[in-house]
């Protein structure tokens, strides 16, 4: 028995030590990640603390949080990412959302936007384009969950990016993006970011000859934003500003201009690939001057720069491979570590293996003095479970008793709201609940073909007809789709059904062009209110609220 109170001594001596180094080791890590994240926002190189953090995603990944973690490799793929390392940066990324528990009350929507985001850059720099546009959009949707609108707004301005002007599908996008984030941030008051978002569509508008809308983007974007020489080479679209207008003023004929904004743009960018278009900016300038010695001059520049451009070009090749060739280097020796955590485990499986053993030993003997106890606690045990008995046939009664008098209360209650829900119906039946429509929906070719199919029992709605409404949908209520699926994805019959309840049709008449019954739609309705709006309710209630949207 003494054996037995020394050993469970010491047992509680070394978990106490445990738990309060456990204790330090979870206020390093806190204070590591706090530090991390202030660097990381004040744009401050974290190399610095690349053990520290490293250790931290360790941390958090056995004892923390799906948020800490995903917090922790979000801030380690920083790290990678300001010393050049993408492989790595991308694979912290990665693990950072592959932590994330989107299924939580607590998940950090605005955070994993983040995480998304850094990876979009880095497709985006790597050139390959198809990857970066679907992080943007999927950061996008993630900040629209978070209710971080600006944010969401930002990641719309950085698929501009993703796309190719020079084909006409590309510049079509970038014109609508950088239109509807104009739209959005104006919607905010942000005047300045959105003349900023709107910067895109300027070399677009000069290449299709629309002159006088590229001369009102840029001027708004060089009087009414935040632009400013300072701030070149930090923001692509403010790197490539005295170009476009260098470009625009070459497109009206004024060649003093253009050769002024031309030279402008090659004093001050950064970047070699916008100082190549000032050079061949140049060389059209003197071309369309038929000024024969500064055609050639500026020809030769313009070659000799391409050709630099493309050396620095190899050379960056190089060093992603070579970035390629430490991360595999940085994989085996995480295989190492791996193998040391290994026996980490089989030395904790002993431990516990032992501390179980004590534990055991313990139990029995507590078990062995209870056996002596056990014949008085069987007698209390008869006294006690005779007691419930009377109190259980003692409360039944009661029970009873109270039943007859509640089912007499019950349907007096019952009673009165039938009557009350009589009224209420025949309420709005008199004031004209939802009776109106907006005139710009009515007036359309598709709502009238609508209107056709529902007098015409023969006629069915096609895919033409489906995609001809969403058109309108889309055209006349910019923002009615963004909403449908900004909390959840739905369905295309989802959506169908929540088009048909925006242009007023009653449940019988959307029944009829789904091709389901009434009752269907009504539960479908009440599943996208808890779906499209995140509440429970009736399906009149999901009616009100998507009509409202867009109504003038």
């Amino acid at each position: 028995m003494k054996t037995c109170v020394r050993l469970l001594f010491v047992v509680a001596v070394l978990l106490a030590v445990g738990c309060s180094r456990l204790g330090r080791t979870a206020e390093e890590m806190r204070q590591t990640i706090v530090c991390a994240d202030s660097m990381n926002k004040a744009y401050v190189p974290m190399d610095s603390l690349a053990e520290r953090l490293q250790a931290a995603a360790d941390y958090y990944d056995r004892f923390g949080t799906a948020n800490e973690q995903v917090r922790a490799h979000y801030l380690l793929g920083c790290v990678y990412r300001d010393r050049g390392e993408a492989p790595e940066a991308l694979q912290h990324y990665h693990d950072a959302a592959d932590r994330a528990d989107t299924t939580a009350t607590d998940c950090d929507f605005s955070l994993l936007a983040r995480v998304h985001g850094q990876m979009a850059e880095l497709f985006n720099l790597q050139n390959m384009y198809k990857q970066a546009l679907k992080e943007d959009r999927l950061a996008e949707k993630l900040s629209w969950k978070a209710n971080d609108t600006l944010a969401a707004i930002a990641f719309i301005e950085s698929q501009c990016a993703d796309y190719d002007e020079s084909t006409v599908e590309g510049a079509d996008s970038i014109l609508c993006l950088s239109k509807r984030a104009h739209r959005l941030y104006m919607a905010l008051g942000e005047e300045q970011k959105a003349n900023v978002a709107s910067a895109p569509a300027i070399n677009i508008y000069l290449s299709r000859g629309y002159y006088d809308k590229a001369k009102e983007l840029i001027d708004k974007f060089e009087y009414q934003s935040e632009f400013s020489d300072s701030l070149l080479g930090r923001i692509p679209s403010y790197d490539v500003f005295y170009y476009n207008k260098g470009l625009y003023f070459l497109s009206i004929r004024q060649y003093d201009s253009a050769s002024y904004y031309f030279r402008k743009e090659m004093s001050l960018s950064v970047d070699a690939n916008n100082r190549n278009l000032a050079l061949g900016g140049l060389y059209y300038v003197y071309r369309d001057l038929n000024i024969k010695d500064s055609i050639v001059k500026y020809a030769d520049k313009y070659r000799h720069s391409v050709e630099n451009t493309v050396t620095t070009l190899v050379y960056d090749n190089l060093q992603k491979v070579e970035s390629q060739y430490n991360y595999s280097r940085h994989q085996h020796i995480a295989q190492q570590k791996e193998v040391e955590a290994s026996r980490y485990r089989h030395l904790v499986f002993i431990l516990l293996f032992l501390f179980v053993s004590v534990i055991i030993i313990v139990s029995v003997i507590i078990y062995a003095a209870r056996l002596k106890k056990q014949a008085e606690i069987n007698h209390r045990e008869q006294e006690y479970k005779h007691h419930i008995e009377q109190l259980e046939k003692t409360m039944n009664d009661a029970l009873k008793l109270k039943e007859s008098h509640f089912h007499e209360l019950l349907c007096q209650k019952e009673a009165d709201i039938n009557l009350l829900q009589k009224k209420i119906s025949g309420y709005e039946l008199a004031i004209g609940h939802e009776t109106t429509i907006d005139e710009r929906l009515v007036n359309t070719d598709i709502y009238h073909h609508l209107k056709y199919v529902l007098t015409h029992p023969k006629e069915n709605m096609e895919k033409a007809d489906w995609d001809a409404l969403t058109l309108t949908i889309n055209k006349l209520l910019p923002d009615f789709y963004a909403m449908m699926h900004a909390r959840a994805s739905i369905s295309v019959d989802e959506y169908h059904i929540c088009m048909l309840v925006r242009l007023y049709f009653s449940p019988a008449d959307i029944a009829r062009f789904i091709g389901l019954s009434r009752a269907s739609i009504t539960t479908k309705r009440q599943e996208l209110l808890r779906k499209v709006f995140g509440q429970e309710g009736k399906a009149r209630q999901f009616d009100q609220m998507v009509r409202r949207i867009g109504h003038l």
